[in-house]
């Protein structure tokens, strides 16, 4: 028996209390958990996974932004997040402020299970570039592959096409993962 399974988008702000990565994990996989799979429409191409779980948007029943009939007006509402975004984004000197906003009242699922307390990093930032970085096939062709070796009293960046590890966590069991260095830009 299939289960169907939702995340829903309002309320969810991750601090450091909460661990979302037991839901990351059914949400992103669900056929490996007997959770029914549909496309994934929310993550933005190539940055997520193919099939997913059910994800309830903040725009899908947000406060003030319905018809007449009481439908949500999606249209609306989105519209209000984004605008809202806006606003903390460049009338607040906190870069805490944005993320926690963004995991308040999220999009997309990956916003959702944000960690918005014990982080020192610009969490909404730092997402919008990888998901830049995912969606660029041509990001890596410039970046170096090698090895830290140590020779004639030196180290030494030696070239290697030993394949690099970008993704986490491995789901190798035997723990042979080898990993090369990457190098963007040599000094």
């Amino acid at each position: 028996m299939a289960v169907f399974g939702m995340i829903a988008g309002i309320g969810t702000a991750g601090d450091s209390d909460n661990d979302f990565s037991g839901a990351r994990e059914i949400l992103y996989n669900p056929e490996g958990y007997n959770v029914v799979a549909i496309d994934n429409v929310y993550d933005i191409e190539g940055s997520g996974r193919k099939k997913f779980s059910y994800f309830f948007p903040a725009y899908m029943n947000l406060e003030g932004h319905y018809d007449k009939n009481g439908n949500s007006d999606v249209t609306a509402a989105l519209i209000s997040i984004l605008m809202d975004r806006y606003r903390v984004k460049y009338n607040t000197q906190d870069s805490k402020s944005l993320t926690k906003r963004v995991a308040e009242l999220p999009i997309t699922p990956q916003e959702a299970m944000l960690q918005t307390r014990g982080n020192r990093f610009p969490v909404t930032q730092l997402s919008e570039r990888l998901s830049q970085i995912d969606n660029d096939p041509s990001f890596y062709d410039q970046v170096y592959t090698g090895d830290l070796v140590f020779k004639n009293g030196k180290v030494e960046f030696v070239p290697t096409t030993e394949p690099v590890i970008r993704k986490y966590p491995l789901k190798d069991k035997d723990g042979s993962w080898r990993g090369s260095i990457e190098i963007y830009e040599m000094p």
